[in-house]
């Protein structure tokens, strides 16, 4: 029970830590790659960083419904 509860309160901080990393990635203006008439040819990292905060998100969300769900069940 004890391993337990210490997993899953690394695994929420590894997610806010994602989480961080993830918004930061957001506000990146990384190297884009341009074509002759200077228009963006792809713009891989906010897609990317759009799939990674709605995985993030979801990962909270199931750690916290877990956590109230075992709260509530005694």
């Amino acid at each position: 029970m004890k391993l337990r509860s210490i997993l899953f309160t690394l695994l929420i901080l590894i997610n806010v830590i994602s989480l961080y990393f993830i918004l930061g990635l957001f506000f990146y203006d990384g190297i884009e790659d341009l074509n002759i008439n200077g228009q963006n040819l792809r713009n891989t990292s906010r897609t990317s960083g759009y799939v990674l905060y709605i995985t993030t998100l979801s990962n909270l969300y199931f750690f916290f419904f877990l956590i109230i769900r075992r709260k509530f069940k005694d």
